[in-house]
């Protein structure tokens, strides 16, 4: 015979002192897939840079030596856009 009642006490007594209901917070991490990818296309709108005009071979390769030779930190634009219209961005120590 399977007895209920020492368990249904037990969980009584830990939802009335111990679990605290977060609310809204549980469900935080139900995103459909629709809003994570709108999300993202909004986001990718948001992080756009307006493009640079072209450079020689010339000064790249100089601006990256000088990065390299001094360990600075570059930026830069490739001539090439994304399925968005959006330049590539790349961003990184010279090694």
């Amino acid at each position: 015979m399977l007895k209920k009642e020492p368990d249904d006490r037990l969980a009584t007594q830990f939802f009335q002192r111990d679990y605290q209901d977060r609310g809204m917070l549980k469900w935080g991490g139900f995103y459909l897939s629709d809003h994570t990818s709108a999300l993202r296309k909004m986001h990718a709108a948001e992080q756009q840079e307006a493009p640079q005009p072209r450079q020689s071979v010339a000064v790249i390769s100089e601006r990256l030596a000088l990065a390299w030779r001094t360990h600075h930190h570059v930026h830069f634009q490739l001539n090439v856009v994304d399925a968005n219209q959006a330049v590539t961005v790349l961003d990184g120590v010279v090694a």
